[in-house]
């Protein structure tokens, strides 16, 4: 848990500063991704599968429409949805684009200005990963 929270804030750290994702910390989420799956003793293929959806929706999203994500925040989402069933998956993505959506319009962002989304989806993510990691239901 302590590595993924270091990963998530390395990520958004260097997503701030560069508008670059590091591949090595997104390796790392995935090994620790598939080391909570085995010990979790969840279904493996199931979560691939789920990870393997969502990375192909923002892919489909980028090619409808041209840079809308980088591919550092679609590959952070596949990394992170490996840790999350279907449903958490969805309102992670939800609060990570209503949590963006607050930050273009509080800062007046223009239409064609970009802006790193990296942290965005770690905020997005980090509370449904924490409720499963310790099993908790708060929604």
């Amino acid at each position: 848990m302590i590595i993924l929270i270091i990963c998530l804030i390395q990520i958004s750290i260097s997503d701030i500063s560069s508008t670059l994702i590091p591949n090595k910390i997104l390796i790392i989420i995935v090994i620790v991704g598939f080391m909570f799956l085995f010990i979790m003793k969840k279904n493996v293929l199931l979560h691939m599968g789920i990870s393997v959806l969502f990375i192909g929706f923002f892919i489909i999203i980028n090619l409808v429409k041209t840079h809308s994500f980088g591919y550092g925040d679609i590959k952070l989402v596949g990394g992170l949805s490996l840790f999350l069933n279907l449903t958490d998956n969805i309102y992670s993505i939800f609060i990570s684009l209503v949590l963006a959506l607050e930050y273009i319009v509080i800062f007046k962002l223009k239409k064609k200005e970009r802006f790193s989304f990296g942290p965005f989806i770690a905020l997005g993510y980090l509370p449904f990963i924490i409720k499963e990691i310790f099993s908790l239901d708060f929604y």
